[in-house]
């Protein structure tokens, strides 16, 4: 009986941590710059404007409980939720984490406002924060592949690496060639490829030198050398003159004889 009753405190003293793993609002503000919620508007079913929240957190299939309007769309690492004007909480929800129920008031915002943005940082509970290899295939087969702000080398144009799940900030280069940056979204569970292409930049660089000054120059149109006179036309109106001027001379010689 004794040792039953010790099995069972440790496998609830092992169950604790599980139990409390729950997600951690790491940022929750609103985001006066973004229009979304204007742009790409959706209404309740009284026709009230929905506020928009985007929920950034490293895991897909959430589900988000509450003042929800219509489908919780994923774009780019952030999920698009549509609540009603005056919501003031929600529950999120994952298969690997405990459910968490947020209260907009304990993070500084009383209730979400129509036609308003607001951007939510969600942290994962640390075992969900999973590691996920990622390929990456780029062309030229010698480039370098930066991802937040780590340098790694492509070797034959191959390179694997491992990343948590969620995104990240990734740019390729290369000598000779146009650089690509773009957001990458590492996702568990799925297969995480990525393929860049690089563009040569011999094109732009020809077209860079033909703006230059030493290139213009270049590309002006030779002048056409000046048309020189040819001899017998500079000789023959002296000769003529020569001659008679010579013949007025003999006439008046002859004369005075």
């Amino acid at each position: 009986m004794m040792r039953r009753t010790i099995a069972l405190v440790v496998a609830l003293a092992l169950a604790l941590p599980v139990m409390a793993q729950e997600f951690v609002v790491k940022r929750f503000a609103s985001a006066e710059l973004d229009l979304s919620a204007s742009t790409e508007m959706r209404r309740d079913l009284t026709g009230r404007a929905c506020a928009l929240l985007k929920v950034q957190v490293p895991l897909r299939d959430m589900i988000f409980e509450g003042n929800v309007v219509g489908t919780c769309d994923y774009k780019g690492g952030e999920y698009w939720v549509y609540l009603t004007p005056g919501t003031k909480a929600l529950k999120v929800k994952h298969d690997t984490a405990t459910p968490t129920f947020i209260t907009f008031a304990d993070h500084g915002i009383p209730s979400l406002a129509a036609k308003t943005t607001y951007i939510m940082q969600l942290e994962a509970p640390r075992s969900q924060q999973s590691m996920e290899e990622v390929t990456f295939k780029v062309t030229p087969s010698q480039a370098i592949i930066v991802v937040d702000n780590v340098e790694h080398v492509v070797d034959n144009g191959l390179l694997k690496i491992s990343l948590s799940c969620g995104t990240h900030r990734c740019t390729v280069f290369a000598i000779g060639y146009q650089t690509q940056s773009e957001d990458i979204v590492v996702s568990p569970g799925a297969t995480n490829k990525k393929v860049y292409e690089l563009d040569p930049r011999f094109a732009q660089s020809a077209q860079s030198a033909q703006s230059t000054p030493a290139a213009r120059l270049s590309t002006r149109p030779e002048s056409s050398p000046k048309q020189k006179r040819p001899i017998q036309q500079k000789i023959m109106p002296r000769l003529c003159n020569f001659i008679c001027k010579s013949r007025k001379t003999l006439k008046h010689n002859r004369e005075s004889e």
